[in-house]
């Protein structure tokens, strides 16, 4: 018998996601990335508020990731397991990449960003700066084949 994971208790109530969301709906994830990328960000607090529900589809996705991780290294020998993982890498991330390096850019050039503190923001402009400049939409595939070789 093994612990089902999709369960746990939530420190957090959700926000910007429904609570039933189905994070392989590739087409409701798609909408989730375009709410944000058309979202209208004209002050510090837009912006802010942006950021939460940005973070709270990566904190889903990861978790989603890591339940569907631990599930098939649980239990090795059930292909159901790996199927389930498989599905996740192979279709949920190469989206959720693309669409956060989107999001790196758009919160690059939000004017807003100017007026959020820079001694609380600088590690989070660095790292999308750094996002930005190393993401390649062609290094996806790759990215994928070598997560599930790993």
């Amino acid at each position: 018998m093994s612990f089902d994971y999709s369960h746990l208790p939530r420190e957090y109530p959700r926000q910007f996601l429904p609570t039933n969301i189905d994070l392989t709906d590739l087409n409701g994830l798609k909408e989730l990335f375009q709410n944000l990328q058309n979202r209208t960000v004209h002050s510090a607090s837009d912006l802010e508020k942006w950021l939460k529900d940005e973070s709270e589809l990566a904190s889903a996705l990861a978790e989603e990731q890591s339940i569907r991780y631990a599930r098939m290294t649980c239990q090795t020998d059930d292909p159901a397991r790996e199927k389930d993982y498989l599905l996740f890498i192979e279709n949920v991330e190469p989206v959720a990449k693309i669409g956060f390096s989107q999001l790196d850019r758009k919160y690059l050039g939000t004017p807003a960003r100017k007026n959020l503190p820079l001694e609380q923001y600088y590690v989070l402009n660095r790292k999308r700066e750094n996002n930005v400049a190393l993401f390649r939409e062609e290094n996806v595939e790759l990215e994928k084949e070598e997560t599930k070789l790993a």
